[in-house]
C-alpha cells in the first residue's frame, strides 16, 4: 500500500464523496483562518503602537517629518486605524474594505522599508490584498447581513405590484 492509501492518510484515503466534502470544509476553514490571523496581526501591532508610540516613531520614514503632525501622533493614528480595521476583519464586517486599506498600507510600508523586513511585509500585504479580493466567508457579518438584505429585498419585491 502507498501512504495515501492507508487509514492514517486522512482525506486522501476517503471515498470520493467524503473527500470532496472534506476538501470543501478545509477550503472554507482556510479563509476564516487567514482572516482571523491577519486580524490578530493588525490588532496586535496597532495596540502596540497605541501603547508605545515613542518606540514606534523611530520606524517612521524620513518623509513623514514634512507632515504638520508630530511623529508620535502619526503612530497613534496608524495604531487606531490598524486596531479598528483589524477588529472589523475579525468580526467579519466590511472585510474587503478593511483588507484593501490594510493591504495597501502594508504594501507602502514594505516598499519603504525594503530588505528582509520589506519582503516579509510584502508577502503579508499580498495575502491581505488577496483577502480583499475574495468573497466573504460563511462566518462573516458581511455574508450574514448580505443574506438578510437579500431576503428583505425578495420579500419586498414579492409584496409590491410589478416586483419593483
Amino acid at each position: 500500500r502507498l501512504p495515501w492509501q492507508s487509514a492514517q492518510a486522512g482525506v486522501l484515503s476517503c471515498p470520493p464523496e467524503n473527500r470532496q466534502l472534506a476538501l470543501t470544509l478545509m477550503s472554507k476553514a482556510s479563509s476564516v483562518i487567514i482572516r482571523w490571523s491577519l486580524a490578530v496581526l493588525f490588532v496586535w501591532f496597532g495596540s502596540q503602537q497605541l501603547m508605545h508610540p515613542s518606540a514606534w516613531s523611530a520606524f517612521l520614514p524620513e518623509w513623514t517629518g514634512y507632515f504638520p503632525v508630530p511623529g508620535e501622533m502619526l503612530v497613534r493614528l496608524n495604531g487606531w486605524m490598524e486596531v479598528v480595521l483589524g477588529a472589523s476583519m475579525a468580526a467579519g464586517l466590511y472585510v474587503r474594505i478593511a483588507a484593501a486599506v490594510l493591504g495597501a498600507h502594508l504594501f507602502i510600508i514594505a516598499v519603504s522599508v525594503g530588505g528582509a523586513i520589506g519582503a516579509r511585509d510584502y508577502a503579508l500585504s499580498a495575502v491581505t490584498r488577496a483577502l480583499a479580493l475574495s468573497t466573504p466567508d460563511e462566518w462573516t457579518l458581511d455574508r450574514r447581513l448580505g443574506a438578510a438584505v437579500s431576503v428583505q429585498k425578495s420579500a419586498d419585491s414579492s409584496v409590491m405590484p410589478g416586483g419593483h
